[in-house]
């Protein structure tokens, strides 16, 4: 069974860490929540007024298990305008942002959003890459539309990727 940390960032609630603790656990991880860090001072860009991710990812303690960060701040990388998430194989750590998963959904839409961006960041960190099935979680999602697509598991061909039979 794979282990995975879940690491809060800032204020995140409660019901959607137990709800995405519950959701990773149903899918066969084994899952520890870790009490919550303060988020970055250095991540915050005035220009941007959004938040460096790199500065979280730096922020996450190396553990055994893979460790996943949530937080409810807008995030970007250096290239690109905002990101859902990210991922970092070599050191076994992930990101999301629930920040942008909030728009224009009601709580059920919102909570789906949630662990199919949670699941494709981990699979990132397991060694997948963009999936061509529109399907699968590990489908790019390039905007809310094509989260809300895509289902939250990994087709055949990637979740034997992960998880040999």
């Amino acid at each position: 069974m794979i282990e995975i940390n879940i690491q809060p960032f800032g204020k995140v609630e409660d019901d959607i860490l137990h709800y995405l603790t519950k959701k990773l656990e149903l899918a066969g991880f084994k899952v520890h929540l870790l009490s919550p860090l303060s988020i970055p001072s250095r991540a915050w860009s005035m220009r941007r007024e959004q938040y460096n991710a790199s500065q979280f990812l730096n922020k996450l303690r190396f553990h055994p298990a893979l460790t996943l960060g949530i937080t409810d701040v807008d995030l970007f990388i250096p290239h690109l305008n905002f990101v859902f998430g990210v991922a970092s194989m070599e050191r076994k750590i992930a990101l999301i942002s629930i920040f942008r998963l909030r728009w224009g959904a009601e709580e059920r839409k919102f909570k789906s959003r949630v662990i199919k961006e949670a699941l494709h960041e981990l699979g990132h960190v397991l060694g997948l890459r963009h999936c061509s099935n529109p399907n699968c979680v590990m489908y790019f999602s390039n905007c809310l539309e094509d989260t809300d697509r895509k289902s939250a598991k990994f087709c055949p061909s990637c979740k034997e990727k992960i998880m040999p039979v």
